[in-house]
């Protein structure tokens, strides 16, 4: 798909994550060798991909075609060289600054709270009104594909900081937009405990 292939930090975080995400999905109990398979297969088929890229005329090749050419003429180490450059000069780049300024914010003050009533007894914790007793961490069992969902964005949002240009701006911006999605998936959630214990919305 030369949507994918233009750019090549897609491929390499999409697969991986996408991978995952169906393991979760089939009910397939994770460990290490079986993320290490996925990681392998991930690598084999975009190489794959890039091989066949790299096979068509020069003018019609994408990043990964491209990279192929620059690994067989001796440049592997230019590009590693460059890419490494490229991500510690975005630690400076402001958006990243303020987007993980943001997202540490965010983790700091509501991170903590959100943990201990997950893991406490809610019925004694000061979020009971919020939840009618239901324990936060109840969520991955009425959303069974809510915490693989997580797990999967941010495989592939890691993989997309090391591998992008971009480095540190792919996970700022990354989980800019996830952190809000989270909150959100938390807020319909207590709504639907709502309407299964008696109205909440008028005490929200």
């Amino acid at each position: 798909m030369p949507s994918l292939g233009a750019d090549f930090g897609g491929p390499p975080a999409i697969f991986p994550a996408f991978a995952l995400l169906t393991l979760f999905a089939l009910g397939v109990k994770l460990d290490w060798k079986k993320v290490l398979a996925v990681m392998v297969a991930a690598v084999a088929v975009v190489s794959s991909f890039a091989i066949l890229d790299w096979l068509r005329p020069e003018d019609q090749r994408t990043h990964l075609g491209r990279f192929v050419d620059t690994v067989l003429n001796g440049g592997l180490f230019d590009v590693i060289g460059r890419k490494l450059s490229a991500n510690f000069s975005t630690l400076t780049n402001p958006l990243s600054l303020v987007a993980i300024t943001g997202i540490l914010f965010i983790l700091i003050v509501l991170g903590r709270p959100v943990r201990q009533a997950a893991k406490g007894d809610i019925t004694l914790a000061p979020y009971h009104w919020l939840t009618r007793g239901v324990p936060l961490k109840q969520i991955s069992a009425d959303r069974p594909m809510f915490m693989p969902t997580l797990y999967s964005v941010y495989v592939a949002l890691i993989i997309g900081t090391l591998v992008n240009d971009s480095g540190v701006v792919i996970l700022g911006v990354g989980l800019a937009v996830l952190v809000p999605l989270m909150i959100a998936t938390y807020a319909r959630w207590i709504l639907s405990i709502s309407s299964a214990h008696g109205p909440l919305r008028e005490t929200l």
